[in-house]
């Protein structure tokens, strides 16, 4: 048990505590890539699913920033593949934009619903091929059957991803720039 944390749990600290913006000790550690603390928060019995007050979750924390050794302690211990945050966007969202291809196969393999769309009403397809330098190249590239040199890009598809979605909202949008400006 890491130094830092043992003690407190030794001594009976409350583990699903919150602070003023709602965050646990756990969703901090997730954040912060702290495997170690994060697999003792775990083991010692923390809340895995608990919502700061953006509705962020440890694992769309640990999404976010790319760390997948915290992810995956947080998976194999059951947290909430498809938790959604305020903004309606899941951990998968958060893998998209950090940008780790790793972290966006980890979360399709346990389940993360690539149809899930945002608030907005934006798949995280529409995310991955908006982060792409040549926006208009990828989309290009995967209407005929290329995935634009993003990694990110082909496992979305290869999960069964909606190309045909992503094409209406861009065509709604008036193109990837809307993205950035809406």
């Amino acid at each position: 048990m890491p130094q830092t944390v043992g003690p407190l749990l030794e001594a009976g600290a409350e583990l699903n505590l919150v602070d003023n913006g709602g965050h646990t000790a756990l969703s901090m550690a997730a954040a912060n890539g702290q495997a170690e603390i994060v697999r003792a928060l775990v083991e010692a019995g923390a809340e895995l699913n608990v919502a700061n007050h953006a509705g962020c979750h440890a694992l769309s924390m640990a999404a976010h920033n790319g760390h997948a050794d915290v992810m995956r302690i947080l998976l194999d211990a059951g947290a909430a593949v498809n938790a959604t945050n305020d903004d309606g966007e899941t951990a998968l969202f958060g893998a998209v934009r950090c940008p780790r291809a790793e972290c966006v196969r980890m979360l399709l393999q346990a389940g993360a619903d690539v149809h899930h769309a945002s608030n907005e009403g934006r798949p995280a397809l529409y995310e991955a091929v908006g982060m792409c330098c040549d926006s208009m190249q990828a989309l290009w590239d995967l209407e005929h059957g290329s995935w634009g040199g993003s990694e990110i890009v082909q496992a979305l598809v290869e999960a069964g991803a909606d190309l045909d979605q992503v094409l209406r909202l861009v065509e709604s949008d008036g193109g990837f720039f809307g993205i950035y400006v809406s």
